[in-house]
């Protein structure tokens, strides 16, 4: 890694070869959580999706032999080496936009690995100001190239007998990370007023060809529902008006995990044109979480 980058697509290249090393630690930590777990739950008795939904909420607590926290380590440490060198990467209007899309997809990767083995959903609120700051390079990002795009008017999409624009050409967010970035702050973000700026730029974003960005914003916003609701009931005092802050909602409020199911019925890519979808939830007990004590459900979603 060098001590700097001359330029973002540098700090790419760098951050592409550390994030395929990531995949492939992760991939190590999944096979030995799976061996693990299968040794106190039967999980042949799970669909696939709740299988992958179980052992991705396990791999926080599940025992790691010496060489798979040395690895963590090790790529915590490239990729605060690439932070740090990104740092002095300089930043001019011509690469504004690749500037921006690069910090966006390293924080994707960087909270990814920091929660690997977050014990519980209450220690990722230790990034809420990270949260803030990168809802906000979103919003920016999104704005930057809506004005780049003179044509953007002539994108529509068909919401039952009315055309309604779309600020965005189809795909244009591809391999920036904006998309996924938000997703992730979305899942881990309990401060209702970052997850409100999310869920609407994400509305702003045409995915056609590729996904259905309500169909999307309507999963999330499962999520959302699900543990304020939980977290009134935790604590009947408090009020959705004006939000709730993530100090406010508890640990028996949410979620360790949840996937999109499926997820993993590569052939069937037309699932997300259907009418309702599901998704499958992992939770734990408050007071500790381990892998005796997870639970996995699954809730269906109407679309509207």
């Amino acid at each position: 890694m060098p001590s700097t980058f001359s330029n973002p697509d540098q700090a790419s290249l760098h951050l592409e070869i550390a994030t395929a090393k990531v995949f492939d630690l992760f991939d190590d930590i999944f096979i030995h959580t799976h061996c693990i777990l299968s040794e106190h739950k039967d999980l042949d008795s799970l669909s696939e999706d709740a299988q992958n939904c179980l052992v991705r909420a396990a791999l926080r607590t599940v025992d790691l032999d010496d060489s798979l926290i040395e690895s963590i380590e090790q790529a915590k440490a490239t990729l605060h080496s690439w932070m740090s060198a990104f740092q002095s990467s300089p930043r001019t209007e011509k690469n504004r936009i690749s500037h921006i899309s690069t910090q966006i997809f390293f924080f994707c990767v960087w909270i990814w690995v920091a929660t690997w083995r977050d014990a519980t959903a209450v220690m990722v609120d230790r990034f809420e100001p990270q949260f803030e700051y990168f809802t906000g390079l979103c919003e920016q990002f999104l704005d930057i190239h809506t004005a780049k795009t003179p044509v953007r008017r002539s994108f529509t999409t068909s919401d039952g007998d009315r055309q309604q624009p779309i600020d965005t050409p189809p795909a244009f967010s591809l391999g920036s990370g904006v998309v996924t970035c938000l997703v992730a702050i979305v899942e881990k973000s309990r401060s209702s007023s970052i997850r409100a700026r999310c869920l609407a730029t994400l509305q702003k974003i045409n995915l056609r060809g590729i996904f259905d960005t309500r169909y999307l914003v309507a999963f999330l916003q499962a999520i959302v529902d699900h543990e304020e609701q939980q977290a009134l009931l935790a604590a009947p005092h408090l009020e959705l008006i004006g939000g709730l802050q993530a100090r406010e909602i508890p640990e028996s409020a949410r979620l360790l995990e949840v996937v999109m199911s499926p997820s993993y019925q590569v052939s069937n890519f037309d699932f997300y044109k259907k009418k309702h979808l599901s998704m499958i939830y992992v939770s734990g007990e408050e007071e500790s979480v381990d892998i005796h004590g997870l639970q996995t459900r699954e809730k269906t979603i109407v679309l509207t």
